[in-house]
């Protein structure tokens, strides 16, 4: 067991015990020292130590283990929507688990660079979109009024590019909640 401890320990990555009323049993030091905690947080419900909530948090897949019994993964307080995403394993005393393990990793990098990357992609859409505009509307302008069936098809290209980059937009925002100002504020 002390072996087991020690590699616990070790490991960057968050680890806690928690029994079936949701008391801290055992967290690594990575936890502790990330949470400036010391080993009077055990005992406490770990969803007052970490969120100061009065109940368990929907959705955790702490939770949900201990009431499936099974294997779980996800965002632990989605309601949040918070950085870390946990994988919690029951540990069975008889026919019910009394007991679940869960690993923790913060994924505040990972959420960074892909908000990173929907502002680079959006952005470079948007600049894209403008420049088919323009050459649109030159090629529209520079038309004589005798191709109208060439002008009507520049205009549907037109609308077709302004719609489609709406709803674009729109999507991104969907995507991207942290993005939705920048977004809207450019309208």
């Amino acid at each position: 067991m002390e072996l087991i401890k020690a590699i616990a320990d070790a490991s960057p990555e968050f680890i806690i015990r928690i029994d079936r009323e949701h008391n801290l049993i055992w967290a690594n030091k990575a936890l502790l020292k990330n949470y400036h905690f010391d080993e009077e947080i055990f005992g406490k419900k770990c969803y007052k130590a970490f969120f100061n909530k009065t109940n368990p948090c929907n959705g955790c897949p702490l939770t949900t283990s201990i009431e499936t019994g099974l294997f779980e993964q996800g965002n632990i307080n989605p309601e949040y929507n918070t950085r870390y995403f946990s994988r919690a394993y029951p540990l069975p005393n008889g026919e019910k688990v009394s007991e679940v393990l869960g690993f923790i990793n913060d994924n505040t990098e990972n959420r960074i660079q892909t908000s990173n990357d929907l502002s680079d992609l959006y952005h470079r859409s948007q600049n894209s979109f403008i420049t088919t505009m323009a050459y649109l509307l030159e090629m529209d302008r520079k038309l004589n009024d005798n191709d109208v069936e060439m002008k009507r098809d520049i205009e549907n290209l037109i609308y077709a590019s302004k719609a489609f980059f709406y709803k674009m937009k729109k999507e991104f925002a969907q995507k991207a909640p942290a993005m939705e100002g920048k977004i809207v504020a450019e309208r």
